[in-house]
């Protein structure tokens, strides 16, 4: 098959880079998945926060940009329910989240978003192939030919949005690395309604989710692509980290 533009990857980045593309007129993208439906790896399995004041300087601009799209509610439902960042201010976050302890910055716009509505509203209407993976490209002829376990396709443009497979895909020089989320069994005194909070220097987030705790020591352990083995040290750290 050909077309102008290959999108590799039906993940958020590239659903997001289709839509784009979509939204400005761009005909003929078509957009390559190896797994039977999208979201299966990190787009699926993020803490699904919205957080508009970053500590790196270099993604400010991009992360406000993102946090006035998403916020409307237009893509997926957002719950606008706060965020406290301990260590940026002198807020008493037990206004706000009554079982933390510490002051930081309260963010009221910040909060969580349906991730899994996001991703299908970037990716409708766009023409996805599942259960393709890409196996070998090369340039010929101002062209970029792609071998597929489907079949040939030739393009103008190939798009590198192979999240963890992106470094192997395009031969770079970017690390696979995995971060641990843990869930809580139901506790009483939660409110699905409280903000999230996140300490930046301690290196911990937690929120409400499913009537208990989503928590994260924000641990960073290099990984084979697709690794999602646990690690029993990563859940030490976090006991350490919430003691």
């Amino acid at each position: 098959m050909e077309t102008n533009i290959l999108i590799i990857g039906a993940g958020f980045a590239g659903a997001a880079t289709g839509y784009a593309l979509k939204q400005r007129g761009e005909g003929d993208v078509v957009i390559l998945e190896k797994e039977p439906t999208a979201g299966e790896h990190s787009s699926g399995r993020n803490a699904a926060m919205i957080r508009a004041e970053i500590a790196d300087p270099a993604i400010q601009d991009l992360a406000m940009a993102g946090r006035a799209a998403l916020i409307t509610g237009e893509m997926a439902a957002y719950e606008q329910n706060g965020a406290m960042l301990l260590g940026h201010g002198e807020d008493d976050v037990s206004q706000f989240f009554p079982t933390a302890r510490g002051r930081g910055r309260w963010c009221p716009e910040d909060g969580v978003l349906d991730v899994h509505a996001l991703l299908q509203s970037y990716l409708a209407g766009l023409d996805v192939r599942y259960d393709t993976e890409l196996l070998t490209w090369t340039r010929e002829d101002g062209k970029i030919l792609v071998e597929t376990n489907r079949g040939a396709y030739v393009a103008n443009t190939l798009v590198n949005a192979a999240g963890a497979w992106a470094g192997r895909l395009g031969d770079l020089p970017l690390k696979p690395m995995k971060r641990h989320l843990f869930t809580t069994t139901p506790m009483q005194p939660v409110d699905p309604h409280w903000p999230f909070v996140w300490d930046d220097k301690v290196g911990l987030y937690f929120r409400p989710e499913s009537g208990g705790l989503l928590l994260s020591a924000c641990d960073e352990i290099s990984s084979e692509p697709g690794d999602y083995t646990e690690s029993e040290a990563v859940v030490e750290d976090l006991a350490a980290k919430v003691a």
